[in-house]
């Protein structure tokens, strides 16, 4: 068994029988959906509250070993996920499904806390991908802008939006689509009115 995060609960109480594929309609695709998801949540983001909860101690009260280890969770569960996305271009392959939008705001941290840029290709052109989606530019500008930008009372702003795709628009990084798709992205009905 598998526990169900709130997320899920949530979108398919408000979309029911209707719900557009963010899970997929094949119950082991589905399952497997639902593992990426969990591994995002529990082998990405919650080793990140370790390492983050550790900077917030002070100095004599930290556990290096803690986060040692945190860090190597991580590591293992980049692997893991630049292995699974290789074929992308979303967790499931062509879909964009709940998987994805779980990954978004593991990675975005993640790799504030142990960076995987430039070291995991796939996962590091994965990110880029959730990132230029216009899912992932919403997310940002509405709710990390709030922890990423400086602040009177954080000078440094201690998290900084990933640096835009080099080479492309904002237009073109918000949309992340091409001619065939109308300039949407691959699967971007899924993200529902906008």
């Amino acid at each position: 068994m598998i526990e169900t995060p709130p997320i899920r609960v949530i979108a398919s109480s408000r979309h029911g029988p209707r719900r557009r594929a963010l899970d997929p309609a094949d119950p082991v695709r589905a399952l497997e959906c639902r593992l990426r998801d969990r591994t995002c949540d529990l082998y990405i983001h919650l080793p990140i509250q370790k390492i983050v909860g550790d900077r917030l101690r002070p100095e004599s009260k930290r556990d290096p070993f803690g986060v040692e280890q945190a860090r190597a969770q991580m590591e293992t569960a980049y692997a893991l996920v630049d292995e699974q996305v290789r074929g992308g271009p979303w967790a499931m392959g062509a879909e964009f499904t709940l998987a994805d939008c779980a990954a978004f705001p593991a990675l975005f941290y993640g790799n504030k806390a142990t960076p995987f840029a430039g070291r995991w290709k796939n996962l590091e052109a994965y990110f880029e991908r959730l990132t230029a989606r216009r899912l992932g530019e919403r997310v940002f500008h509405h709710q990390l802008a709030r922890v990423v930008e400086p602040t009177p009372t954080r000078r440094s702003g201690a998290l900084r939006r990933p640096a835009p795709a080099a080479g492309r628009s904002a237009a073109a990084r918000r949309s992340c689509g091409s001619p065939s798709t109308g300039g949407r992205a691959p699967g971007a009905e899924a993200e529902g009115h906008g």
